[in-house]
Parts: C-alpha cells; sequence; structure tokens
C-alpha cells in the first residue's frame, strides 16, 4: 500500500511508512505542528464489511484513552468515522519494535526482568480498573529501541473481571486452561498464567522456547499447532520445566515465580500482581551462586609450584565472590540509570578478567602496577554502593589499565644481564630539550582505501542501500594522504554532556543557531535530512523530550558556531580536523580507534543495541557507553555516537565534521580518516562535539 492512498492524512501528518497487518494498518508519521512521530492506527478492511469489528475497536481505543498508566498505550488523538474518511483512526505513541522481535534472541536475565516488570506493572494497573486481558501475545507488547519503554498495545481481548468467557480469536499459545471452559468467569488468575507463559517464552528466548514445545512447535500446519497448545494447557500432568533447568543464568526466585504462574490449578497461582511483583522485589534476575571452596590437598614434594596453584584457585574463587558482590551492589544502589548499572558491571568484569590474567602470569603485590592496582580496587569495593558513577567509571578503568601493565611485565622475556661497565668518569647528562611538534601523516593511502571499499562491499548490499554506489572508490578522494605538523595539545576524554553544555547557557544566557532558526536537521527514512521545526538540543528526541533528562548523553542539534563558543567558555577550542584524527589513530595510524580490524560491538552505529545487532538506533548513548572501542589513550566515542565538529574550513568555507554517529550503517564510514562537510550554522541530530586544550609540552603518556 502506497503513501498516496492516505493523502487524507497530508493535512496534519508527513506519512513515513506503512505497514499493513492482519486485520489493521499501521502508518508511522511525524505531526506536522509538533514535529513528533506518531502511529497512525486503523482497519484495513472497509467499514461496511466489518462492522461489529469497528464497534470493537472503537470500544478498545474508548478503552485504552481511560487508562493512564506509563505501561499502557497513550491515546494521542481518535479520529471516528467520517472526520477525515470513511475509516476510524487511532494516534499513538510510535514504538520502535514488539517484544514479538525481541524473543527471536535469549536476553540476559536481568533484561528480560527488566521488561517482565513493566508488563507486569501495565496488566496490574488493568486489574486495578477491573480489566483483564483475558490473552495477550507478544506482538501486542511495544517496546522503544533500547527495551527502556513498554507499552501494551492492544486490549482486543479485555473485558470486565468475572464477565462469561467467551474464548478469544487469537492463538491459544498463551491462553490459561480454565478459559477454555465455556462456563468458567473471566479473573485476574487467567492474565497470571498468560503472564507467565510470556515471561517464559521471554528469559529462554524463541530457540530455547522451541525446544521446551518441540512437540507442539513441529505441528504440520497452524490448526494442528493450536489443537496441540489446547491439549497441552489442559492437561495437568503436563509441566514446563523449570526456568533455571534451562537457563542456567536465571535467579532461582524468578524461576520459582514464574512456575507458580504458570501453574494449571488456578488456586495454586498468586493472588494478584501486586503479590507477583512483591515476590520478585530486589532481584535482580541473575544467579549469584555462593561458592563452596573444598580444602585443597597438599603435595608435599611439589614445592612451590604447588602452594601457588592452591593460590590461584583461592584467588579465583575469591575473584568469583567478589564479582557477585558488586553485581548486588551495582543493581541495587539508588540513583543510577540501568544503563550506567550494566557499565559498572561491564567495566568491573572486564578489571577482574585483566587481573586474574595478570595473576596467572606470577604478578603479585611486589609488581608495583599490580599493588597500586590493587589499592584502587579496594576503593571500588568500599564506594561501590554509594560511590559517583564517573569516579567509579574512572577507578575502573585505570587499574584495568595497571593490571595489563603487570600482565605485559611479566610475560616480557628476561634480557640478559649486562656486562659489569668499565669504570669512567661520570659527566652530567647533556639537557634534552622537550619535542615541540610532531609529525603525522593523515588520511588515506591507495591500501588503505582498497581496504575501506572492501570492508564496504563486504557490509552494504546495494539493493538495501539508501545511497547506491555508496563504496565506489571516488567517495573516498577526499581522504588525501598528507603529512601535518601539530603543536601540543589535550583534547577531551568524551564529548561534551547535555549537563555541561546547560551549565553553559544559564551562566552566559547562550542561545543556539537551532533556536534561532526555530528548527533543526533530523534525518527521517527514506527521505533523508528533514528540517523539523522548534528541535534544538533542549529536546533531544523530540518536542516532548527534555535534556534534563538525558544528562550525561552528548549534547546535539549544536552547531560549529555553537560549539566554539562553549570551548572559549570552558578554557578551550575546538581541534583541528588534523588534531582530531591524530587523536583517535595515534602514532600507529590506526584505521579505527581501537585498532585496524573492523569491530561491531566496540561502538554506538546501526548494528549496535543492548539486545541484538538489528535493531534500529534512533539516538545516541550516554557518553563512554563503550569502552572497549576507546583508543589507547582512553578516549570514548572517537567512533560513532556523534558527527563531532572541528576547527576547519574547507576551500568554500564550509565546516568539516569527523568521526560518524549512531547512523552510521556503513563501517567505512566510521573510519578515523572518513570527514564530513556541514555548513557552520547547521545543526542535526547527531551533530555534537568536544574540545582542546593548547599545552605547552606534550601530556606524559
Amino acid at each position: 500500500m502506497m503513501n498516496d492512498d492516505w493523502g487524507v492524512l497530508n493535512k496534519k501528518y508527513n506519512v513515513l511508512d506503512v505497514i499493513e497487518q492482519r486485520e489493521f494498518v499501521l502508518i508511522k508519521a511525524e505531526e506536522k505542528n509538533l514535529g513528533r512521530t506518531v502511529a497512525i492506527k486503523t482497519l484495513k478492511q472497509p467499514l461496511d464489511h466489518h462492522a461489529e469489528r469497528v464497534k470493537r475497536f472503537d470500544e478498545e481505543i474508548t478503552l485504552l484513552a481511560s487508562i493512564k498508566q506509563e505501561n499502557i498505550l497513550s491515546v494521542l488523538n481518535r479520529y471516528p468515522v467520517d472526520e477525515l474518511d470513511y475509516r476510524l483512526y487511532l494516534v499513538s505513541d510510535w514504538m520502535e519494535q514488539s517484544l514479538d522481535e525481541v524473543l527471536q534472541e535469549p536476553l540476559q536475565p536481568d533484561v528480560a526482568l527488566a521488561i517482565f516488570r513493566k508488563l507486569l506493572q501495565g496488566v496490574g494497573a488493568l486489574h486495578h480498573k477491573n480489566i483483564v486481558l483475558r490473552n495477550i501475545s507478544p506482538s501486542d507488547i511495544l517496546l522503544s529501541h533500547d527495551a527502556q519503554e513498554l507499552k501494551i498495545a492492544s486490549l482486543q481481548s479485555a473485558t470486565a473481571i468475572a464477565d462469561e468467557q467467551t474464548l478469544p480469536d487469537d492463538s491459544p499459545e498463551y491462553i490459561a486452561p480454565e478459559l477454555f471452559d465455556i462456563h468458567a468467569r473471566c479473573s485476574v488468575a487467567g492474565d497470571i498464567y498468560t503472564l507467565g507463559m510470556i515471561a517464559y517464552h521471554l528469559f529462554l528466548g524463541r530457540d530455547a522456547y522451541r525446544d521446551v514445545f518441540a512437540d507442539i512447535c513441529s505441528a504440520a500446519n497452524e490448526k494442528e499447532q493450536r489443537l496441540r497448545w489446547r491439549n497441552w494447557h489442559a492437561d495437568p500432568k503436563l509441566q514446563a520445566p523449570p526456568l533455571d533447568t534451562r537457563l542456567a543464568g536465571v535467579s532461582p526466585t524468578v524461576s520459582a515465580v514464574i512456575a507458580r504462574m504458570m501453574a494449571k490449578n488456578p488456586g495454586d497461582r498468586f493472588a494478584d500482581i501486586d503479590a507477583v511483583l512483591q515476590q520478585l522485589a530486589g532481584d535482580d534476575g541473575l544467579n549469584h551462586q555462593t561458592w563452596q571452596v573444598p580444602e585443597m590437598p597438599v603435595d608435599e614434594t611439589a614445592g612451590v609450584k604447588s602452594t601457588q596453584r592452591s593460590w590461584l584457585f583461592w584467588v579465583g574463587a575469591a575473584a568469583a565472590l567478589l564479582l557477585s558482590a558488586l553485581l548486588v551492589w551495582v543493581i541495587m544502589s539508588p540513583g543510577r540509570t540501568e544503563a550506567q548499572r550494566e557499565e559498572l558491571y561491564a567495566l568491573y568484569k572486564i578489571m577482574i578478567q585483566t587481573r586474574e590474567k595478570a595473576e596467572e602470569a606470577g604478578a603479585d603485590e611486589s609488581v608495583k602496577p599490580f599493588g597500586e592496582a590493587q589499592q584502587i580496587e579496594k576503593w571500588i569495593m568500599d564506594n561501590m554502593k554509594a560511590g559517583e558513577f564517573q569516579s567509579l567509571k574512572d577507578k575502573l578503568l585505570t587499574a584495568t589499565d595497571l593490571y595489563e601493565q603487570a600482565y605485559q611485565l611479566m610475560i616480557k622475556p628476561e634480557e640478559p644481564a649486562p656486562p659489569e661497565p668499565e669504570i669512567q668518569l661520570e659527566l652530567p647528562p647533556a639537557p634534552i630539550a622537550p619535542v615541540k611538534t610532531i609529525q603525522f601523516q593523515m588520511g588515506s593511502n591507495e591500501e588503505e582505501i582498497d581496504t575501506a571499499v572492501a570492508l564496504c562491499e563486504k557490509n552494504v548490499r546495494p539493493d538495501q542501500s539508501d545511497h547506491p554506489g555508496q563504496c565506489a572508490r571516488k567517495l573516498y578522494a577526499d581522504e588525501l594522504l598528507q603529512t601535518v605538523s601539530l603543536e601540543p595539545f589535550r583534547i577531551d576524554r568524551t564529548e561534551v554532556t547535555n549537563r555541561q553544555f546547560a551549565q553553559f547557557v544559564n551562566e552566559k544566557g547562550y542561545q543556539t543557531d537551532a533556536e534561532k532558526k526555530a528548527y533543526a536537521g533530523q534525518w527521517v527514512d527514506p527521505i533523508g535530512v528533514t528540517k523539523i521545526p522548534g528541535a534544538s538540543w533542549k529536546t533531544p528526541r523530540g518536542s516532548q523530550s527534555k535534556h534534563q533528562d538525558f544528562p550525561d548523553h552528548p549534547v546535539v542539534y549544536v552547531s560549529m558556531n555553537d560549539a566554539q563558543a562553549y570551548c572559549q567558555w570552558a578554557g578551550g577550542r575546538l581541534p583541528s580536523e588534523a588534531e582530531w584524527e591524530y587523536s583517535a589513530r595515534g602514532t600507529e595510524r590506526r584505521v579505527f580507534p581501537w585498532g585496524n580490524q573492523w569491530q561491531h560491538s566496540k561502538l554506538l552505529w546501526q548494528g549496535s543495541t543492548p539486545l541484538r545487532q538489528s535493531q534500529a538506533i534512533d539516538a545516541p548513548r550516554e557518553v563512554g557507553g563503550f569502552p572497549a572501542g576507546a583508543t589507547s589513550q582512553g578516549l570514548m566515542d572517537m567512533a560513532g555516537s556523534v558527527w563531532e565538529w572541528t576547527s576547519t574550513l574547507t576551500a568554500n568555507g564550509q565546516s568539516i565534521l569527523k568521526g560518524g554517529s549512531f547512523l552510521q550503517s556503513n563501517p567505512s564510514d566510521l573510519r578515523a580518516a572518513v570527514k564530513l562537510i556541514a555548513a557552520a550554522d547547521s545543526a542535526n541530530s547527531d551533530y555534537g562535539f568536544r574540545c582542546v586544550e593548547t599545552l605547552e609540552h606534550w601530556p606524559q603518556p
């Protein structure tokens, strides 16, 4: 169905995409007056063919509008029949994906539990309104791209508690067994069973779930599969195996709660959703095993080697205990976002792995970097519960670096002792003048361009490309190989954040170029960069958002002029193109900040997501969110995240940005040599910056 079929909407909306479903048409559109993205839902067939269905749809809209809860889909507008045309329209929030899509691959148990809690809270709100779902499927549950927001989007089967039962038309995969009895009354217990089935699917993921129900999923056709589901639900002897027997990482509490929710006898289930949530309170979804360390037999004849093996065993066991303890602290610590907790835990695991590697190589407190790292690790453990996020993050990175230094010292081959020096008259050393300038070769040579073209062709299919020919060699012609001289400078470790930019604006009363022009640019598929009225750094994710909600995200919708003004206020300046590229590549001239090989998980781009590598990313994340992609000097997000302004201008007065952004889908566009040309006063949803400071001498590594 083409967008032209929806011309009736053009007065108020820009139609971006049209998705045909079984009974409905879902239209992704942008409101012209507010610039926000919305979902417009309407029936697929003409009204006179499905008068009863139209009535049910209208009742569903009314029911959705009556419930104000963050996990229930918000009704933004409703167009009754004959207001726009012969159709009934529901306008609501646009959500990027359904739970059905997320279930395709297994999630971490803590991520799955966070989603499940939101679902429970939404259904609980319905129950408090005396409404039960009767049946719901994962396709009726919508999620934002990062799974931080959840909305129950369909109440087609909803009815009042204690109403007479009529079996829903939907698939019986998640329906409670008692609902197959036509004399049964609708109840909260039925919804609890359905949610338990969905949770079982959510935690296991598609493949493991299908393994459990292999006899059902292998049915020859849909009709046969429906019958098998019905028989499985109705047979009290058939029970799904406990979740923790199929998923080693899930907590026993979560496994027990879901098993009770899936009890075939309604009387064996929880009394209500509040009881389920209370049982899950304080649980993070993960299995924290208590280590039982057995006594180690000592081989008296083995000497030092036996002692060392025993010592390493105890260290490994202690590390596991510490890791479990840390995870509890991180998850339970109030005042941190879920993303911050995940990042600290990931960094901690890396530090532990690096320490264990150094210990296995023979490092201990007598090795200076190892001893320093242990002191820092002690500080981390003392402050993990209530410590400030950025301080903890910096300490974790520092300790990891020191453990790595200790490891390198231990594996370095011993050099033969030098011969005894002859006695000579010692003279004071001549003073060495500090290096003032360094030479750096920026751009790409022929071999590097060949590699870039090959990487592009490997990862971008021509029939799926928004830009046909984007792997053509001529597109890399501006990466001119040239040697430049650089004076000493220091570049910021991360991009400037909303919090930092807000301090500047408040102090100076500054107004950005986007605010002056009353619009900014944003990429809209399949149109390209589009002017969004009213967009600015203050509303980074649409007109209803606030920069205060994303304090540690990179500031966006800023122009080069805005970036220069901030850096000057902060006592620095914008980096030149050469300074920026040198910072990203280092003296080794790395292709990417982390090295010469493409690694999709080390940056934020269109192949990054906390769930899997196939979902669209529509906004930047917190700065420093991909520590594994840092440069050797610890600079974060030098690839992906947002394009960064430099002070370098082209011959025609245009400005140069570097680093690529979260919108990039071609890995070759994320190399440090790549540049983007834009007007100095342009401001887009993926434009940001960082500053540099001019120094007298180069900083010591």
